[in-house]
């Protein structure tokens, strides 16, 4: 574990804040405008949803809006020798039945294929909501 930490640290981090404005909500805010869809409006549609049931018309833009955020994260992931730190992941899990779960799996996948992981993810239900996707060359 040390070695694979010591090894992680050589190499550049990337950070990729999924919430707090960043990642996930950036790209929502700008779907929203395409669309023409007032921000307040979708986030009361948020707030207005029970645990595992969004409403219909945020999961259209959510499932929009995963494959945005997966394109995004895997262009900055593309350099050589680079980490990607996941972090504020919490709407992976919000989502995971719009798109959350299968952009993690296409993540650790592209991971799989062109590198391989040294650290992944922090326990279920861990206070840091974060997912540690770090990658180095083959």
């Amino acid at each position: 574990m040390r070695d694979s930490l010591a090894r992680i640290l050589s190499y550049p981090v990337e950070s990729a804040d999924l919430g707090r404005g960043r990642e996930f909500l950036a790209e929502f805010r700008t779907l929203a405008a395409e669309k023409g869809q007032e921000r307040e409006k979708v986030l009361r549609a948020d707030a207005g949803s029970a645990p595992c049931q969004i409403k219909r018309g945020l999961a259209s833009f959510v499932r929009v809006v995963w494959p945005r955020v997966e394109a995004r994260l895997l262009a900055r992931a593309a350099a050589p020798r680079t980490v990607l730190f996941l972090h504020n992941a919490g709407l992976l899990a919000r989502y995971w039945d719009e798109g959350g779960h299968d952009t993690l799996v296409r993540l650790q996948a592209a991971a799989r294929r062109k590198r391989r992981p040294e650290a992944m993810s922090t326990p279920p239900g861990s206070a840091c909501s974060a997912v540690r996707l770090a990658l180095r060359p083959m």
